[in-house]
């Protein structure tokens, strides 16, 4: 169970956690003037939103190489899923229930198809946008457009990991929209890399050891010196309460394990950085509670996973 499940409020298992969230930490005051700088051209808002968090890293990555940490990306765990034979089986779901044998027959074959296809083309194409990313970030890169273009390809991928196998169909080797590249062009060219400037250390998709393992992988956006940040690719300039408890969510799993590989980290400030607006909100974890109310937040989080996944 992810930590965005656990705060989803479908989720009703976790209706204590998310009720304690708002009477213990409610949202800090929030106010800007900033217009929206790019407004959104599509309705692929999932798509963009991850593809830009690649777009975002290797930027940061090719302004500030010494001083950014990072491991393999997200997209790259999804891989898994081609490497074995198609094995359809028939079930007894709605769809065969309410299909003939030759219907489901043919489904299958086109679904094995297109599984042969992509357990070959996908590796490639993994492969290509790496051999993209390496020229971007050493300067070798004349075609903006194909970073851009190997960055929605990344989504997809990642979102395979994430959502798991089923999400494969989504994966197809047409162009891309002309009108998302357009978009991340914009988002990018918006965006004040400076926000971001490591004094020290910038590290890229975090993840809390034994905090990640607790609600089974967890991976933040960011994190900037003391800085622990969220992208988000909305419309609204609005901190609301989802997003404001997927941030402390990210806070708490790091008090429970620390951050990997960068024990020397402490946090001391969380944000939110609003890309269509170009806009870093951030403040101050001592404004938001003492020691005694997040030890006493981790505690009940610990228990209560440990209770309904046990």
């Amino acid at each position: 169970m992810s930590l965005t499940s656990i705060l989803s409020y479908s989720n009703k298992d976790f209706k204590e956690l998310r009720d304690l969230l708002t009477t213990h930490f409610p949202i800090p005051k929030f106010r800007t003037e900033e217009l929206m700088k790019a407004e959104p051209l599509t309705k692929d808002y999932m798509l963009i939103g991850t593809a830009y968090d690649y777009l975002l890293r290797f930027n940061l990555e090719k302004l500030y190489k010494k001083k950014v940490f990072s491991d393999k990306w997200v997209a790259e765990s999804a891989l898994s899923h081609f490497k074995t034979k198609f094995e359809g089986v028939f079930g007894s779901g709605n769809f065969a229930d309410n299909h003939d044998y030759e219907e489901l027959i043919e489904y299958f074959e086109k679904r094995q198809k297109l599984h042969e296809v992509q357990r070959k083309r996908v590796p490639e194409k993994f492969k290509e946008c790496k051999q993209i990313y390496s020229q971007f970030i050493n300067s070798k890169l004349n075609d903006k457009s194909q970073l851009i273009e190997s960055t929605l390809f990344l989504a997809r991928l990642d979102n395979v990991y994430r959502a798991g196998e089923r999400m494969n169909k989504y994966i197809t080797f047409l162009p891309e929209d002309e009108l998302n590249i357009i978009d991340l062009k914009q988002l990018e060219s918006i965006c004040d890399f400076n926000v971001f400037k490591p004094k020290k250390k910038l590290i890229l998709n975090p993840s809390f050891g034994a905090g990640s393992r607790l609600v089974e992988g967890a991976d933040a956006d960011l994190i900037v010196d003391d800085t622990l940040i969220d992208v988000k690719v909305t419309k609204e300039l609005k901190l609301t309460r989802p997003h404001f408890n997927q941030i402390l969510g990210y806070y708490l799993l790091y008090l429970i394990g620390g951050v990997d590989k960068h024990k020397d980290i402490e946090i001391k400030n969380i944000g939110i950085y609003f890309a269509r607006h170009n806009v870093l909100w951030k403040v101050k974890i001592n404004e938001l509670g003492d020691n005694k109310l997040f030890k006493t937040t981790v505690d009940f989080l610990k228990k209560k996973v440990k209770k309904t996944y046990r």
